[in-house]
């Protein structure tokens, strides 16, 4: 609990400076906001005041960063530039659509390259081994966006290749809905766990292949004890501490979305959002982002510190 306690005051002094850069980063960035967020031919001096005093940019920057973190506390991440509509709404909405792919892509990939990982080690030096690795690796190094646009091209005659649902659809039933969801993010799916799996895959095959060389394996086998016993109560859970820092991290990371996918495939997520507002420099959205991303990591990070202890109880915390 004192471990914890450390851990739990350094994450929120990590969130303040995150809150600080946040703040910085995006008020040192050449141009007026003023002018980005009211365009047109008729933009006077007048009329940038009016808006300068209206959004508080005339005050001095200790007054501003005070409002910045007890409206960022209240839910209040300011207005978008380009949607006129509150930032938190818009994360919120396209944050769901996103974890709708994310997660089924996610628990296929850290299943498949866990279970790929595992058979690869146990069979190291075989043709299995070699096959594996090479599938993994193989789908581990192609382009994100090069494979997307393959399965585009190889099985768009059959799946949805853009979009979240059918445009104009009236769904009959709950089924119908469901149905065509799945056929519009089957393609996503496949795309990023083929992708993703292939990290899980190596770190999981190395982290085995030491445990089985460990003295405790060897006893284990000579005492006759089933392959599926051994990996089960022994040297898979032994396994697991790097892949849980893994699968954390990543998550944290996934959840803002992946820009590369989304964008091939025209998914409503929080990576399209990202997208469209650096070409239109919607910095409240991309500010947004940026925290809620940060304070994603952070968490993700104390919540594997947390895991660790019931994972492996060798882990003690001083």
């Amino acid at each position: 609990m004192d471990y914890l306690r450390k851990r739990a005051i350094q994450s929120l002094v990590t969130i303040f400076l995150i809150l600080v850069v946040n703040f910085v980063l995006f008020r040192v960035i050449p141009g007026n906001p003023v002018r980005i967020l009211i365009r047109g031919p008729g933009m006077t001096q007048e009329i940038i005041d009016k808006y300068t005093k209206l959004f508080g940019l005339n005050k001095p920057l200790h007054v501003q960063f005070y409002r910045y973190i007890l409206e960022t506390f209240q839910g209040n991440l300011g207005i978008s530039f380009s949607y006129q509509q509150p930032v938190m709404g818009i994360l919120l909405e396209r944050l769901y659509n996103t974890l709708i792919l994310l997660f089924p892509a996610t628990l296929i990939s850290i299943g498949l390259g866990m279970l790929l990982g595992i058979i690869s080690a146990w069979k190291r030096g075989s043709k299995i081994d070699y096959f594996l690795q090479i599938f993994s690796l193989g789908f581990w190094s192609i382009p994100t966006f090069w494979l997307g646009m393959i399965f585009i091209m190889v099985f768009g005659g059959y799946f949805a290749v853009g979009g979240m649902s059918t445009p104009g659809m009236d769904y009959p039933n709950l089924f119908a809905y469901l149905k065509d969801l799945f056929n519009h993010m089957f393609l996503p799916a496949l795309t990023l766990a083929l992708i993703m799996h292939g990290q899980y895959f190596m770190i999981m095959r190395s982290q085995l292949i030491e445990e089985l060389t460990e003295s405790y394996t060897q006893t284990a086998k000579a005492k006759g004890l089933a392959p599926t016993s051994i990996l089960e109560k022994h040297t898979v859970p032994n396994a697991m501490l790097p892949m849980t820092t893994l699968i954390s991290v990543n998550i944290a990371i996934l959840i803002a979305g992946f820009i590369t996918i989304e964008t091939v495939f025209s998914w409503p997520g929080l990576g399209t959002l990202i997208y469209k507002a650096i070409l239109q420099r919607d910095y409240p959205i991309l500010q947004g982002v940026l925290l809620f991303l940060a304070v994603s990591v952070v968490f993700a990070n104390f919540a594997a510190d947390i895991i660790y202890s019931q994972i492996d109880p060798r882990v003690k915390y001083e």
